[in-house]
C-alpha cells in the first residue's frame, strides 16, 4: 500500500529551502515516494502562506509541485 501524507503548512514551509534538513520531505514527494493528499481548503492555505513567506517564483514552484504530485480529495476533513 502506498503511503499517503497530508503535510502541515509549517512543515511545507520548512521543507522548501534547499539547505533545510526537512527538504527531504519535499524531495521524496518529487521523487514519487509518497502521495501528498490535499483538498481545495488545504491548497488555498498553502497558497496563502507560501505567497506571504516566499518570492512569487518560489511560491509558484512549490504550488506547481503539489498540483503535479498530489492526490486531491473533495472532502474538507
Amino acid at each position: 500500500m502506498r503511503l499517503k501524507v497530508v503535510l502541515d503548512t509549517n512543515v511545507l514551509i520548512d521543507a522548501i529551502p534547499e539547505c533545510s534538513p526537512r527538504r527531504i520531505i519535499l524531495d521524496a514527494l518529487i521523487d514519487d515516494r509518497y502521495d501528498a493528499v490535499l483538498n481545495n481548503e488545504i491548497f488555498k492555505e498553502y497558497e496563502e502562506k507560501l505567497t506571504e513567506r516566499f518570492d512569487p517564483e518560489v511560491a509558484e514552484w512549490a504550488l506547481d509541485i503539489f498540483q503535479q504530485f498530489s492526490v486531491c480529495t473533495n472532502s474538507s476533513r
